[in-house]
Parts: C-alpha cells; structure tokens; sequence
C-alpha cells in the first residue's frame, strides 16, 4: 500500500516519528508544504535560541581554543539558518556584516585578562579578520601563560633570597651553617669564633 501511494518516497525518507503527521497527506507535494511550514517554525525557534546562545557565551575558563572552537560552531549552525532564505545577491552582502558582526562579538567575549590585546586589535587603521585575530590571541596567551611561569619561579626563590640576606624571621636557625666555623645555627656575619684569614687568630 506504501508503494501505491505518490508520496510514499517521502515516507520512507522522513524520521519515523515525523510520518503520521504526514499521513492526512496524499502528494509529495503537500507533504513538502508540510514540512517546509513546521519546520521553517522550528528553524525561527532554534534561531532565536542559537542568538541567545551567543548573546550569552563568554571565554570564562576555557583556552582561547577551545573558546573560538565552541564560538565558531555556535556561529555556524546560526548563519547556515540565516543564510537559508537569501538570495545570491543578499547572501554576498550578508556574509561580509556578518563576518564583522562575528569577530566583534568573539572579541567582546575574551576575558578581562585579554583587555590590552582586543583595544589593539580593534584601534588598529585596518581591524583584522577574527583569523588574523586568533592568531594573535593565541600568542598573547602563551606569553602571560610564560609570564605566570616565571612570576611563580620569583615567588618560590623568596624564602631563599630571604635568608642570604640573614632575615631569619619564620626560618629554622638550626639548619643555618656558618662558613667560618662549619657550626649550625648563625650566619658568618654573627660568627662568635671568626679568626683572621692570613694568621688564623681572632
């Protein structure tokens, strides 16, 4: 009986769940009226869904990566429905805002950190592609992740820079040797058996 029916190729071609609400219709040609008005529904829905989305996505934790990845796949999925009703001639035009559009907000998103490198990106004459953009995010990135690195090292060399210069405060004495006598627990400078280096008195 499927076969009999002009439209059973739309039948067999459709989701299982989508079939009997396709089956008060007896042509493919209404059966693709259908579907072109419920589902042009859906995709008004899943836009205004797909622009909250981004309105909402920020950088937060995430890498600059990982960030333009899950921002370019947001981005996709919005201007694939976008562009789906434009003719050649306003797609051409469309592209070029939305590209615009596209970095602008990929920037605006960026954390605080990242403040420095958007303002030169975007005061430059000619503003670069989100491309051009990326690739300089991605090297800013790796130099304040280097920069951290090396603040860290300063930080873990304190407790010893503090005691060459005899700040014993918070430090245990007992551990100190002094290089005159070999004992522990005070500086050279303290030393109470200092002898001469040429007669070797004191």
């Amino acid at each position: 009986m499927l076969k009999s029916c002009p439209g059973s190729w739309v039948l067999g071609s459709v989701d299982p769940n989508i079939v009997l609400n396709l089956r008060p219709y007896k042509t493919a040609a209404t059966m693709w009226n259908y579907l072109k008005k419920v589902y042009t529904q859906n995709n008004a829905a899943r836009r205004f869904q797909l622009e909250h989305d981004i309105a909402l996505f920020k950088q937060d934790s995430l890498s600059i990566f990982e960030f333009y990845s899950q921002f370019m796949n947001l981005w996709a999925e919005y201007t694939e429905i976008v562009y789906a009703d434009l003719t050649s001639e306003g797609l051409s035009s469309g592209q070029s805002v939305h590209e615009t559009t596209k970095r602008d907000q990929f920037l605006m998103k960026l954390r605080s950190e990242f403040e420095g490198i958007r303002s030169n990106l975007m005061h430059r004459n000619l503003v670069p592609s989100l491309d051009a953009c990326f690739d300089d995010l991605l090297r800013e990135e790796q130099r304040l992740l280097t920069q951290s690195i090396i603040e860290d090292q300063k930080l873990s060399t304190v407790p010893v820079a503090y005691v060459a210069r005899g700040k014993t405060r918070g430090y245990d004495m007992s551990i100190i040797q002094c290089f005159c006598c070999k004992k522990l627990g005070h500086y050279a400078s303290n030393c109470p058996n200092k002898v001469c280096g040429y007669c070797k008195k004191d």
